[in-house]
């Protein structure tokens, strides 16, 4: 089953609508860059620690918000280096989604 779900892009203060699957309003994308996805799954369906979701072509991993900490999964070097080095400068963000459930899209790393 496919819906449409509102979202808030805090970069361009707007609002819009996505067209997407039942699985991927449970864990909503909410930055990308460099090919890697970001998500956070809805609070129902996970579990503490607060963590996200990064994904790079078929390899997955989790990490936590405060730490930073991998919990799960695996990525390149590389892929694992930008995830982080982005995490830390929205790391308030991210926590604040993770409260909230209110998911809006970050601002991609340059």
């Amino acid at each position: 089953m496919q819906e449409f779900i509102m979202f808030y892009n805090r970069i361009d203060k707007i609002n819009f609508m996505l067209y997407i699957t039942n699985e991927e309003r449970k864990m909503p994308e909410i930055s990308r860059f460099y090919g890697i996805a970001i998500s956070i799954r809805f609070i129902g369906r996970e579990h503490n620690p607060p963590h996200f979701h990064a994904k790079y072509k078929n390899k997955m991993a989790a990490y936590t918000i405060r730490t930073m900490e991998k919990i799960e999964g695996k990525l390149p070097p590389t892929a694992e280096k930008l995830v982080k080095e982005w995490a830390k400068l929205h790391q308030e963000e991210l926590l604040d989604i993770w409260e909230k459930q209110n998911f809006v899209k970050i601002e991609p790393l340059e």
